[in-house]
């Protein structure tokens, strides 16, 4: 509804995006591609850091006996 805004400074996120939906916005709208695969990456290894530590502290890829 907001559409990320309001924006405080030019090519920064709005107040309201997430960094999913300011990292589509960053390719399909400033036409950043290289940038937005930048950033996807690192939301990648975000994800798999997170999930990592996840499966560590469940104990969820031990087998139960």
């Amino acid at each position: 509804m907001t559409d990320g805004g309001p924006n405080l400074y030019f090519g920064e996120p709005g107040q309201t995006d997430i960094l999913i939906t300011y990292v589509y916005d960053v390719a399909f709208r400033e036409g950043a591609y290289g940038v937005a695969a930048a950033w996807s990456v690192i939301i990648f290894l975000m994800l798999l850091a997170f999930s990592w530590t996840y499966m560590k502290q469940t104990n969820a890829t031990e087998g139960s006996s």
